[in-house]
């Protein structure tokens, strides 16, 4: 209360072709749980949890990429 908040953006850049298949996977799946099961652990670290337009675009991002030639996610 009665202070400035503190922010920050996070990226993650990652290929949609992968080149290792598991690897890929894992990146995908670890994404996808940072924007919904870890959402859950924003507010107990002081932070807002990303807004549902944005974790959209976020989905559409994480299944455009493939893990030789088959979605990375299903």
């Amino acid at each position: 209360e009665n202070a400035y908040p503190i922010a920050g953006t996070d990226w993650a850049l990652v290929y949609v072709n992968q080149p290792d298949a598991a690897k890929g996977k894992a990146t995908a799946y670890f994404i996808w749980w940072a924007i919904h099961e870890g959402q859950k652990r924003s507010e107990s670290l002081n932070y807002s949890p990303i807004p549902q337009s944005l974790v959209q675009r976020d989905e559409a991002q994480v299944k455009r990429m493939m893990c030789g030639g088959s979605p990375c996610f299903p």
